[in-house]
């Protein structure tokens, strides 16, 4: 009698929890998004110009710095990613905002603009008229802008493919010390419920892997180095094609970063 209790509590809990499953993984459901403006929802907004964002995400950084740069004035609503907490971006609420699930996103009176280099050039047409011209209207200097965009990208599906050509790529390796050292603050139920319900399993699992025995042995066999050594041959080599082009003095100069100055 009290082995056949056990039995059905156990099948009741495992019922419960496979529909509990079943409704969040629902919920949390991501798709693919166009870049660029959408004009066929409009969003309740606080403010007219709100950026969804993570200081950890690269994609995030260069949109921040933009509308800095150009001095938006705006709402700055902080999206958590497993590094500083939990994915907030496989959240229903977010999912909401940005149904691919990724940062950043920027509302304008409602409607929201995704892709970060999409951001960018759409933050252009919020400046004022006598702020800096970062999208230019020439044609040319928009190419230019464009080709300088591109060796910046970092890619969401491989974030560490094209090295040798995009700056952007060399981010997570060279950041993957901060990734690990952030990682071992979070607990293992929110890794393991966001690993649940992330889209991206391969990234799941290299997710995990600091918070497991195993990690050590793994890192023995293909160390963190092995990817941060990669990283900064890579970053060398086009800093030094930058440099080619006068670019960074020219960076150094403007914004009076005398370190940088007198390293170049």
């Amino acid at each position: 009698m009290i082995v056949d209790w056990i039995i059905l509590i156990i099948a009741g809990l495992l019922i419960a929890g496979s529909i509990w499953f079943l409704v969040e993984k629902r919920q949390r459901r991501t798709q693919a998004v166009t870049g660029g403006i959408q004009q066929d929802i409009i969003l309740p907004y606080e403010q007219e110009v709100e950026l969804y964002c993570n200081a950890f995400s690269h994609c995030s950084r260069k949109t921040r710095l933009a509308i800095a740069e150009l001095a938006i004035a705006h709402k700055h609503l902080p999206i958590d990613l497993i590094e500083t907490g939990w994915y907030q971006t496989i959240s229903a609420a977010y999912l909401k905002i940005n149904p691919s699930g990724l940062v950043p996103t920027l509302v304008h009176k409602g409607r929201q603009i995704y892709e970060s280099d999409d951001i960018l050039i759409y933050a252009q047409s919020l400046a004022k008229p006598d702020a800096p011209m970062l999208y230019p209207d020439n044609p040319d200097k928009r190419l230019e802008v464009e080709r300088w965009l591109a060796f910046c990208n970092l890619n969401s599906d491989d974030p560490m493919a094209g090295m040798a050509q995009r700056a952007g790529a060399c981010i997570a390796p060279l950041t993957l010390p901060m990734f690990i050292t952030s990682i071992k603050y979070i607990s293992f139920r929110r890794i393991l419920i966001s690993s649940l319900f992330h889209p991206d399993k391969k990234d799941q699992r290299s997710i995990l892997l600091p918070n497991c025995s195993d990690f050590s042995l793994l890192a023995k066999v293909l160390p963190p180095s092995y990817f941060i050594q990669r990283a900064h041959i890579a970053a060398v080599s086009l800093l030094l094609r930058l440099d080619e082009t006068g670019w960074l003095e020219h960076f150094a100069a403007r914004h009076k970063l005398a370190s940088l100055a007198r390293i170049l």
